[in-house]
């Protein structure tokens, strides 16, 4: 008798929480007008070995944009822009994967430095040479370089590279520094290695 009592309380708790939880549909909370309480990008989840990255808050994914700026290898990317009227559309984070080949090696600083000299060939960087800084991102190594493109645009890289990918974010502002580089510090501290 006792056994068939914990039995029957037990299908009672089960039958109250499946009645009090997720009804198995996608849900959205809403407000009191009825308008979506959704965030406006989405994480860039990575394979094994590579970082994944959570955008900066208050920004969102520019569809069908990537960095203008792609060293010559296979790539793919992401464009963040700010949701913000007020933050011209030049203010924006790239982040951009290229896939690496057993031959490429960018485990060095040198490797790195040499990377970062290609780059600067490819953007015509006005910057000095000597802004070019060892770095971490989520406790891996990288390099850091500031850029100075035309027009008033300026940009801090990040060379991070990993297992299978090597992972350029590029952190561009023309006017909105303090806002694009606390982005850009919430977008590499995002950073999770799996």
């Amino acid at each position: 008798m006792r056994r068939s009592v914990s039995s029957v309380i037990l299908a009672a708790v089960v039958v109250l929480a499946a009645a009090c939880g997720d009804s198995g549909k996608d849900s959205e909370s809403t407000d009191s007008e009825g308008t979506s309480d959704v965030p406006d990008a989405k994480p860039v989840t990575a394979p094994s070995g590579v970082p994944s990255f959570s955008p900066p808050d208050g920004t969102a994914e520019i569809e069908d944009e990537v960095n203008d700026f792609t060293l010559d290898l296979p790539s793919s990317g992401t464009t963040y822009g700010f949701n913000d009227d007020e933050i011209a559309e030049t203010n924006r984070f790239f982040l951009t994967r290229y896939e690496i080949e057993d031959d490429d090696d960018f485990s060095t600083h040198e490797s790195l430095q040499e990377l970062v000299a290609e780059f600067d060939k490819l953007v015509n960087n006005s910057a000095k040479e000597f802004s070019i800084y060892r770095s971490q991102v989520g406790g891996h190594p990288a390099i850091s370089r500031y850029t100075r493109l035309g027009d008033g645009i300026q940009q801090q890289n990040y060379f991070i590279p990993a297992e299978s990918e090597l992972i350029h974010v590029s952190c561009q502002w023309d006017g909105a520094r303090e806002d694009v580089l606390a982005g850009c510090e919430e977008l590499l501290s995002s950073a999770t290695w799996s």
